[in-house]
């Protein structure tokens, strides 16, 4: 608990296949993975649909959204309490309101900048609030400032017991 851990290498060296099989082995055609992962004590790969808060969020490379707006996407498409958590995160990552309200209101965030997706994305992680992030390059394609205040909040989420994987080459 509390860690994060940075991965660098070079190029086709399976930095970003780490990722996806920590996230998700059982997703991988044509990739035979063996052992295992545990994740503060309790087995990472057994799911079940119990309810329970999501144990990993993987954030790849290029941003995953959805047909809708930008506040839909952040907020995993819920209104009320989780829509206002995923604007004030939008907010405290951009430090600015009026860039929050523009990326709000698109009607297709998918029409967005890569940067403004991007922060579609981390917004949406921290409303899942995972035991595990995996963050594929968060660097690429965002402002210096954005990359700032992700670091900012991720040492937040470290100092609540919170684990980051972050394949990146920005030390």
């Amino acid at each position: 608990p509390g860690r994060i851990l940075g991965v660098s290498g070079p190029v086709s060296a399976g930095k970003s296949t780490l990722l996806r099989v920590l996230a998700a082995p059982w997703d991988l055609s044509g990739l035979s993975v063996a052992g295992g992962a545990v994740l503060n004590g309790a087995p990472l790969w057994q799911r079940d649909a119990r309810g329970r808060p999501a144990q990993i969020v993987l954030l790849p490379e290029a941003p995953l959204l959805a047909p809708g707006t930008g506040l839909a996407n952040a907020a995993c498409f819920q209104d009320g309490p989780v829509a206002d958590q995923a604007r004030r995160n939008l907010e405290q990552l951009l430090l600015s309101k009026d860039d929050t309200d523009r990326i709000c209101a698109a009607t297709d965030a998918r029409h967005l900048s890569a940067s403004a997706q991007k922060a579609i994305a981390f917004a949406r992680a921290f409303v899942i609030s995972p035991q595990l992030y995996l963050f594929d390059r968060p660097e690429d394609l965002v402002s210096d400032g954005l990359i700032r205040t992700l670091a900012t909040r991720l040492d937040q989420e470290r100092r609540i017991g919170r684990v980051v994987v972050l394949v990146t080459e920005n030390r």
